[in-house]
């Protein structure tokens, strides 16, 4: 089993992707709430799961393996960066990063060749899932209109930008997407035996309550 720990509706696509490349069940946990300490989130989170068969802990978004660098990318615990380098190798024009403000930055400062940045921030916020199909493609296609370069390859840096995949793809058809679960989707199948996909996928408060089984039902 793996488990994933995330703040935000970012957690379901995260789950998904992960039970369909590696076939093992997950298991969320759901921080409704802003916290601050990654790393007190990182181990009340290892609490809620340790009485559960888990083979390794999935971090959603990059702040949290920024903010815990030394407890990720062992045998245990996973990070999801932006797989921006990755990204670079397959085009000749540029990659645009899709993050917040402060990931923008942590890159920009990186002075990579070809890398673009968009502040994303409007869509980072679980309200705005909520709106009409029609209002969320019209931002997509706004936000992205004013970036000042042309690209071939969009990079997620937040595991709710997945949610919006669709919408990206409807804007830009022949523009290649990435998403931030790509290296850590990797590593995983090569590091696990396969699993049977029985879809036995569920959601924990961070008391450990169960929320739901099935969780595409829930966001879908």
């Amino acid at each position: 089993m793996i488990a994933v720990v995330d703040n935000n509706l970012g957690l379901y696509p995260t789950m998904e992707k992960l039970h369909y490349v590696t076939g093992h069940n997950c298991v969320g946990v759901l921080w409704e709430q802003t916290e601050r300490d990654f790393c007190t989130m990182l181990e009340q989170s290892k609490r809620v799961v340790e009485n559960l068969d888990v083979s390794a802990v999935v971090l959603g978004n990059p702040q949290f393996a920024h903010a815990c660098q030394s407890q990720v990318d062992g045998q245990f615990v996973f990070g999801c960066d932006a797989p921006v380098l990755h990204a670079l190798t397959y085009t000749a024009s540029n990659v645009l990063l899709c993050a917040d403000g402060a990931t923008c930055h942590f890159y920009k400062r990186k002075n990579l060749a070809n890398l673009l940045c968009l502040d994303c921030s409007p869509m980072l916020h679980n309200n705005f899932y909520n709106s009409k199909n029609r209002q969320v493609c019209q931002t997509v296609c706004s936000l992205v209109d004013g970036v000042d370069g042309r690209f071939d390859c969009i990079v997620f840096a937040h595991s709710n930008l997945n949610l919006y995949k669709t919408f990206f793809q409807q804007c830009y058809p022949n523009v290649k997407l990435f998403d931030n679960l790509e290296g850590v989707a990797r590593k995983l199948k090569k590091r696990l035996k396969k699993g049977n996909r029985d879809g036995q996928n569920f959601v924990l408060a961070p008391n450990g309550e169960k929320i739901t089984e099935m969780f595409v039902k829930k966001w879908q």
